[in-house]
């Protein structure tokens, strides 16, 4: 499941199947209305399998039924009966293969949902928002804190390469290599900072010799980066919804301060 799906989509689901297991007198054009919505409810839920399968119920071109009311008769019963057997049989099968996670909204902080009401975030970030958002929701305390550290990072690099790339790399150009030579090329391309040199301790600590921010900021970031570290490799450590809120929070409150803002 790539997506948040309303549980009530599956529950819709389960009653158009069984509207459509059961065409006893129905009216034929009410029929093929509820096959489109069936189909439809099939990919809202993710199910690609079982939409492939109740093709079948879409080829259906016509089904007997009364001349006047277009009420579908028993021969048309049986004949809808026997199309959607495999497609329930798909659809159990389907859906035995998927897990679902309960989602507790409100254990997200106000700060983290309204973020976009403080901050302009690009596409990127605003997925990284959101994905820490779900982690927090469906429990994932460790995942949602290394989530957070992303979204924050991602926020103050993109911030120094839109706003101060050229003191950035004048000191990046400091850090050396035994023969003198600089130990890092400078970043021209945003995507040059995903080739994983300079690391994050090295951004850091470039934009502290670069005056773009103060010592504190440095020690705090450095700080919260331990702590990201701590929580992405294997260690002991799990954090609880409210240890994973409060690292979260005092992230948001960096990227929604000077300088970043």
């Amino acid at each position: 499941m790539n997506r948040r799906i309303p549980l009530g989509s599956f529950v819709t689901l389960g009653q158009q199947l069984h509207y459509l297991a059961n065409p006893d007198v129905q009216p034929v054009q009410t029929y093929f209305q509820e096959v489109e919505k069936f189909l439809a409810s099939l990919i809202e839920c993710e199910l690609p399998k079982t939409h492939h399968v109740a093709q079948s119920l879409a080829n259906i071109d016509t089904i007997p039924c009364t001349p006047h009311t277009k009420l579908i008769v028993s021969e048309g019963v049986s004949h809808c009966k026997a199309v959607v057997g495999p497609v329930e049989r798909s659809l159990y099968q389907e859906a035995s293969e998927k897990e679902v996670a309960a989602i507790i909204s409100g254990a997200v902080s106000q700060e983290l949902r309204n973020l976009p009401t403080r901050l302009t975030l690009n596409d990127t970030q605003s997925r990284l928002r959101d994905e820490t958002i779900l982690c927090i929701e469906s429990g994932a305390h460790r995942a949602a804190s290394v989530m957070g550290w992303n979204l924050a990072y991602d926020v103050i690099r993109q911030w120094v390469f839109d706003k101060r790339l050229v003191d950035f790399n004048t000191s990046l150009a400091t850090h050396t290599k035994a023969t003198g030579q600089p130990r890092y090329d400078p970043i021209a391309d945003y995507e040059d900072f995903f080739k994983g040199e300079p690391s994050e301790a090295t951004v850091i600590e470039t934009c502290f010799l670069a005056q773009i921010i103060k010592g504190a900021l440095r020690d705090n970031l450095r700080q919260h980066l331990r702590r990201r570290n701590d929580y992405a490799h294997r260690s002991f450590t799990q954090p609880t919804a409210a240890q994973a809120n409060a690292y979260i929070h005092d992230l948001l409150d960096i990227i929604t301060s000077p300088p970043f803002k």
